[in-house]
């Protein structure tokens, strides 16, 4: 039993090995073939075969991170522009994901630097005016 093991394991790498050796030789028949007209097996047309991964598909479509405040400051700016925008019109007027939006609009209104208002479409939100403290001009010692 044990010899009829061995010999259908050796059969099957045989067979394997035939198998391997034609595909080396037909990958050089097709290097010769590519030479012969003119074009490296490896070069761009090589390469346009070739699928990318998905993680290198995944990365070239990243985008790149914003500076730290300046999706605060956009959205701010556009809250300003436009009282009783949104998250979604705030989202499209910056190009920012509303995902991104949504929760920089609820720390702004935890922090204070806006306030929401009910519309007759839902809510939207604006920025608050700033304090009495912060408008009055400063007043000469005297």
């Amino acid at each position: 039993m044990a010899e009829d093991l061995l010999e259908r394991i050796l059969s099957e790498i045989r067979e394997r090995r035939q198998a391997a050796q034609a595909a080396v030789e037909e990958t050089a028949r097709l290097e010769r073939a590519l030479a012969a007209l003119g074009r490296d097996p490896d070069g761009p047309a090589a390469e346009a075969v070739a699928r990318p991964s998905r993680r290198a598909r995944r990365s070239s479509r990243r985008r790149t991170r914003a500076a730290p405040g300046a999706n605060r400051d956009a959205i701010l700016a556009v809250v300003r522009q436009r009282p009783g925008a949104s998250a979604g019109e705030v989202s499209e007027a910056t190009g920012i994901p509303r995902s991104t939006v949504s929760p920089t609009l609820a720390r702004l209104l935890e922090g204070g630097a806006i306030e929401r208002t009910q519309l007759p479409g839902g809510v939207g939100f604006r920025a608050r005016p700033p304090a009495a403290d912060d408008t009055a001009p400063a007043e000469p010692a005297a």
